[in-house]
């Protein structure tokens, strides 16, 4: 049923944007403005399950969070339900095109506590040039850190910020953290220690082979422990086998 309808959609809005609701899990219900080509699978499909179990877990009304490297804002939009209306999202963002669709989702869920970083966060307070996959039209996959001596790319320099230097940021207290960057993690790591140790979030990551060692570094040094996203009862100890999935990192006591 799902192939019907993706292959109508094809058919009848080729290369364009359409409105749709999320049918799967707590994403369920979200309205998005998604481009038919390449993100219909968003709406159509299962995601980000154990992502959604991390902040269905970890989060309670009031809370705040941070969702770092937030593409279209769905999981922004889920977590801002989550926090309801006395909590609040701190969306990161870099890609301007992202940018865009990521205010028009949030406008469509009606969602007032959200605030939108158009910034990468990093160790360093600066610019860095993003390469955008196939022509600029992959986004998802934008990163500071890969794909630069590959073909069909489009570029994009973009303010890079430290959250231990900000002047705001760095006085937030995320209970949650969310960190999808695209082989960067290690860097967002390194530049907000001190807000990590202050405050002891929980932290998912995507780990890239790119930014393992230093993040593993990192949180070890910060007294935090490890777990697979998909099994959070077996710590991690390991170094060798956190590579290349979605973690836990967890505070000690």
């Amino acid at each position: 049923m799902k192939k019907i309808v993706k292959n109508i959609l094809y058919f009848l809005f080729p290369n364009k944007r359409i409105t749709l609701r999320m049918v799967h899990g707590l994403y369920r219900g979200i309205k998005l403005n998604v481009a038919i080509k390449n993100q219909l699978g968003i709406i159509l499909y299962p995601n980000e399950t154990d992502l959604q179990s991390f902040l269905s877990k970890n989060l309670d009304p009031g809370d705040t969070a941070f969702d770092i490297g937030s593409y279209i804002g769905y999981t922004s939009i889920l977590t801002s339900k989550i926090v309801r209306e006395n909590g609040h999202v701190y969306s990161f963002e870099p890609i301007n095109e992202n940018l865009l669709n990521l205010e028009r989702n949030i406008r469509l869920n009606k969602c007032k506590n959200i605030s939108i970083i158009n910034k990468a966060l990093s160790n360093k307070n600066g610019e860095s040039e993003f390469i955008i996959q196939d022509k600029g039209e992959n986004l998802g996959m934008s990163s500071m850190v890969w794909g630069k001596t590959k073909d069909n790319t489009k570029k994009q320099l973009v303010k890079t910020i430290r959250v231990d230097d900000d002047s705001k940021l760095r006085y937030l207290s995320p209970k949650t953290i969310k960190i999808d960057a695209e082989g960067a993690e290690g860097l967002v790591i390194e530049g907000m220690q001190s807000l990590i140790s202050r405050c002891r979030p929980y932290i998912y990551i995507e780990c890239t082979n790119i930014g393992r060692e230093i993040t593993w570094s990192i949180m070890k040094s910060l007294n935090y422990s490890c777990f697979q996203a998909k099994d959070d009862k077996d710590e991690i100890l390991d170094f060798t086998s956190y590579i290349s999935n979605e973690f836990l990192w967890m505070p000690n006591q």
